[in-house]
């Protein structure tokens, strides 16, 4: 009997599990679970709206809710949003640059290690090298961060020889959207 793996292989988890079974060649059953998109494995219970739930809208002054028309309120509440708006952007954009700065001191450090040895842990593929695979892949998918990889000469040969193991290049091929049918 197969294992039965629930979930999106697109999930970084999910990705990291798949990646596993298929290095040790166990048998597996993938159930697709999309929460974005529809299947849901949820109890019952949430199947049915309980007396609980209320209409948000009840919660809202009169001048607030839509009227199908624009709204009543909308456009005092645009005027006060765009400023807290850019607060917003500007802190993004400076966690973004300590993240990369960050993950460039990290790159660094492994920069070093893969110096050393052809993986992380050693002379061979192990473990640790497979649970970085999902979220090193997410960020070689990315110019930014893929150019904080390529510029570090070991790291870009682990990654090039990790991402083309066959266990991972089967995660991604299960990680590609079904191809459409073709029309009758």
């Amino acid at each position: 009997m197969p294992v039965k793996v629930f979930g999106s292989p697109t999930s970084a988890e999910v990705a990291r599990v798949l990646a596993c079974l298929f290095e040790k060649d166990v048998e597996f059953q993938l159930i697709r679970v999309d929460s974005f998109r529809g299947t849901k494995r949820l109890p019952q219970s949430f199947d049915v709206p309980s007396a609980d739930m209320v209409y948000s809208l009840a919660y809202l002054p009169p001048d607030m809710q839509l009227d199908g028309r624009g709204g009543g309120g909308l456009p005092a509440a645009t005027g006060t949003m765009n400023p807290a708006h850019r607060q917003k952007v500007e802190e993004m954009l400076q966690l973004f640059e300590k993240s990369r700065r960050q993950l460039g001191k990290l790159l660094d450090i492994y920069e070093q290690r893969l110096g050393e040895e052809a993986f992380l842990a050693g002379g061979k593929f192990t473990l640790a090298d497979l649970s970085h695979l999902p979220n090193a892949d997410r960020l070689a998918g990315d110019p930014r961060s893929a150019r904080l990889m390529e510029s570090r000469r070991n790291v870009s040969k682990w990654w090039d020889t990790v991402s083309r193991r066959d266990s991972w290049v089967r995660v991604k091929e299960l990680q590609r959207p079904p191809s459409a049918e073709a029309p009758f």
